[in-house]
């Protein structure tokens, strides 16, 4: 504070005694001196478990997520931080499994004052991204956090489906048939496939998504079992 600074400068330049001070500036004697000494300078409590610029990139993360339009809960951001913890190797002791507690987020919220705690309303993603500002705002901020990321490094991947429709064909029939039907072994079918491709140009092999009544042979491709016994991903070179 102030006048404990104008009391020490003045003890320092020798213009004041340690008594004097402590009668002028009603401060202790004992604090003056270990103010001299430099003692008891750390804040008291528990030592802060980040540093102000780690807060900080917390802050930011949430202030993005919140405006593509994910914003985080309390238990989100609690998950966020331990996976920051995970992934640098730092165990902090208090954390519990390297979570920060609900006291901890509290206290976080308190230092921060330009974040707040509020129920959101649900919206559909359709009503949330109808227009092209936030379009472009949700570009323009993508372009920013992948601005220093190697391209061999940015994926992207998705599923699409491809409709088998074997079409009509004219038939010849009694006149007068109000349905004229032809059988075949399938009327329409679709297939999935899962198509991955980075941002430099190179294509993960595809993925098909198959019905089988068996279990694929493991040792002819890897694949992946998703959804059910009977449903399978696998790669196309499977079937050449």
């Amino acid at each position: 504070m102030k006048i404990g600074t104008e009391c020490l400068n003045e003890i320092k330049r020798g213009e004041i005694s340690h008594r004097k001070a402590e009668a002028r500036y009603n401060i202790p004697r004992r604090t003056i001196m270990n103010k001299l000494k430099e003692k008891h300078t750390k804040l008291p409590g528990k030592p802060a478990v980040f540093s102000k610029e780690e807060e900080e990139t917390f802050v930011s993360y949430i202030f993005v997520m919140s405006e593509f339009g994910f914003p985080l809960t309390t238990y989100d951001l609690r998950h966020a931080i331990k996976s920051f913890l995970d992934r640098i190797g730092r165990s902090v002791s208090y954390f519990n499994q390297n979570i920060p507690g609900k006291d901890w987020i509290r206290s976080f919220l308190q230092r921060h004052p330009q974040l707040t705690a509020r129920f959101a309303a649900n919206i559909k993603r359709s009503r949330a991204a109808t227009d092209e500002s936030i379009l472009r705002e949700y570009i323009n901020n993508l372009a920013e956090i992948v601005r220093d990321v190697p391209e061999q490094n940015i994926w992207n991947f998705d599923e699409t489906n491809l409709t088998d429709d074997p079409g009509q064909k004219k038939i010849i029939c009694r006149r007068g048939v109000k349905y004229p039907e032809k059988i075949c072994n399938f009327s329409k079918s679709s297939t999935s496939l899962m198509i991955c491709g980075s941002a430099a140009g190179e294509l993960l092999p595809p993925y098909v998504i198959v019905t089988v009544m068996d279990n694929v042979d493991r040792s002819r491709t890897t694949k992946m079992q998703i959804s059910s016994y009977y449903v399978w991903m696998v790669r196309l070179s499977y079937f050449q």
